[in-house]
């Protein structure tokens, strides 16, 4: 029986949520703030768009093989005051995305290149992403569920395996190049800040 696309963004979406394990991490994602901008909302609201450059490198003594667009969507994005909050989990903004994008059954062989990349030991691959966050123009109305102006902390949780069959069978047939990653992956934490009053962009 084929699945409906709603049930796979549902799928994808709690595959996202999951928990990291507490083991060290094979792959060490940083992101560095490159670009930030502001797009209108409405009379209380506005956007905060944050153009991130991801880093990923592979901290394992094993080959490995990630999705090379990790971090163009199905990600969790969590925003607080502080980096003591973002590890306690007290955050300002987390909201539930749902993402409505593709969404194949499992790769093909000839995505091996096309979409993932093998990293030995110590290798690093780099992405970008751009992030929004919606925020309160007045601080001592806020809107809620967005973030009022001022200094922030964001990390975001990235899903490495985006596909809706289980990542088992590929493994197998890719293990002579290198094991499969499929783990969900946070990255370090990124300071931004914003005023109450920013000049806006041209968002179209």
């Amino acid at each position: 029986m084929r699945l409906s696309r709603w049930f796979a963004v549902t799928l994808l979406a709690s595959q996202v949520c999951q928990p990291e394990s507490l083991e060290k991490r094979p792959i060490e994602v940083s992101a560095n703030l490159e670009q930030q901008s502001y797009c209108p909302g409405d009379n209380e609201t506005f956007s905060v768009h944050l153009k991130l450059r991801l880093r990923f490198v592979n901290h394992s003594d094993e080959r490995l093989i990630i999705f090379r667009k990790t971090g163009d969507d199905w990600y969790d994005i969590r925003v607080a005051k502080s980096t003591s909050d973002i590890s306690d989990k007290r955050y300002e903004y987390n909201p539930n995305i749902d993402w409505f994008s593709d969404v194949q059954h499992a790769p093909e062989d000839a995505d091996l290149r096309k979409k993932f990349v093998v990293l030995m030991p110590g290798e690093s691959f780099e992405n970008e992403t751009t992030v929004s966050v919606v925020a309160s123009f007045d601080p001592r109305h806020p809107v809620v569920g967005t973030v009022k102006p001022g200094q922030h902390v964001l990390e975001l949780q990235l899903a490495t395996w985006t596909y809706l069959d289980s990542p088992e069978a590929t493994r197998v047939r890719w293990e002579r190049n290198g094991r499969l990653f499929s783990q969900n992956v946070t990255t370090e934490s990124v300071e931004f800040e914003f005023p109450h009053d920013p000049s806006f962009s041209n968002c179209h």
